[in-house]
């Protein structure tokens, strides 16, 4: 959806870079709008904030305080002043689905935005899979909070495809590493969309997902390619914080084995830590740390006993590296820096036909 910003002359909502930050709650009701959460620019302090409901300026708003972030971004002067309450009066009925955008702006220039997709029925839409289940996966136990961030990373990865030729004309798409269905069960439900796929590494999340999210079909896959599936029988698949746990090495080889099941012109949307989301984690070092252009040091234990020892890392990439390696592999449709759940980049590809 590309949603004309109502009160400017010509731009988008979808011309607007992306914040960083997370969203905690969103609610619509007949009545009001409620968005709760944190946003922020690394470079610019935002003087007041623009709601826009389903592409219409709702109303204004002002930063609320957030010391704690000021304690965990020391570097950024107004980190403290990055917190979002807004509750705003709705001038229209409620739709139970639409989309939430959050404009950050200084002296009326907008600088960056949070978007985020709604439901009024969120609760009961899909499924919850265990508190066990959800936390390997997004390090939380609130059911709440895991389906508000899969239903908001579902929206965003829909802009993608929408910018390169939705999913009407796509028969079939693949959740690579697809965990307990945080995003795929937001795929499943939606009407008319292509038949929904997912494969992960670990066993007790796909056997989750076979039990819950039918008619999604799922597999339990190895670490290491090959998978399963035949050359060429996906049209779309996306890959959420997959890469952002791999070797470079192994990275080529799933690069290339996604590129072996997706049909010529397919396309595929993954995400990585970029230089923004390094940024956060090695203030000040960036550029030392990622002097070869991607850094795979960083052991991560989330999977312990699923994968091999040492297999699971914090990656990080420059977007340099990425659009000349994987350009190897992929045609680089697009590359937009903190384009997927307002942190990891978002890398857009498609299979040369």
């Amino acid at each position: 959806m590309t949603t004309q910003m109502k009160s400017t002359n010509g731009p988008t909502l979808d011309d607007v870079e992306f914040a960083r930050g997370y969203i905690d709650d969103v609610v619509c009701n007949d009545d009001e709008v409620i968005v709760q959460g944190w946003m922020l620019h690394p470079e610019q302090e935002f003087t007041d904030l623009r709601l826009y409901l389903d592409g219409e300026l709702v109303g204004t708003g002002s930063t609320a305080s957030r010391p704690d972030l000021a304690k965990v971004f020391p570097w950024i002067p107004h980190a403290a002043q990055s917190g979002v309450y807004v509750r705003l009066k709705r001038p229209t009925p409620a739709r139970s689905v639409g989309r939430v955008d959050l404009v950050g702006c200084q002296a009326s220039k907008p600088i960056a935005r949070m978007s985020v997709r709604y439901r009024t029925d969120l609760g009961t839409a899909v499924p919850t899979p265990s508190s066990d289940l959800m936390f390997r996966v997004a390090h939380t136990r609130n059911d709440r909070s895991f389906k508000i961030w899969g239903l908001k990373c579902y929206g965003d990865f829909l802009e993608y495809f929408d910018h390169h030729g939705g999913l009407n004309q796509a028969h079939r798409l693949l959740d690579w590493g697809c965990g307990c269905g945080r995003l795929t069960a937001h795929f499943i439900a939606a009407p008319n969309g292509p038949e929904v796929y997912g494969c992960d590494v670990d066993s007790e999340a796909v056997a989750w997902c076979e039990a819950h999210l039918q008619p999604g079909r799922f597999k339990t896959i190895d670490p290491f390619p090959p998978t399963p599936y035949q050359e060429g029988f996906f049209h779309r698949a996306i890959g959420y914080s997959v890469f952002t746990h791999l070797t470079r090495e192994v990275q080529i080889e799933w690069l290339k084995e996604v590129r072996r099941i997706l049909a010529p012109g397919g396309i595929f949307v993954a995400t990585v830590h970029g230089e923004s989301a390094a940024s956060f984690d090695f203030p000040g070092r960036v550029g030392a740390v990622l002097v070869d252009g991607i850094h795979d040091g960083i052991q991560d234990e989330t999977l312990g006993g699923i994968v091999p020892k040492g297999y699971y890392r914090g990656t990080f990439q420059t977007q340099e590296y990425t659009r000349r390696v994987w350009g190897q592999f992929f045609d680089i449709l697009e590359y937009k820096v903190r384009g997927i759940g307002n942190h990891q980049d978002v890398v857009v590809m498609q299979r040369p036909a």
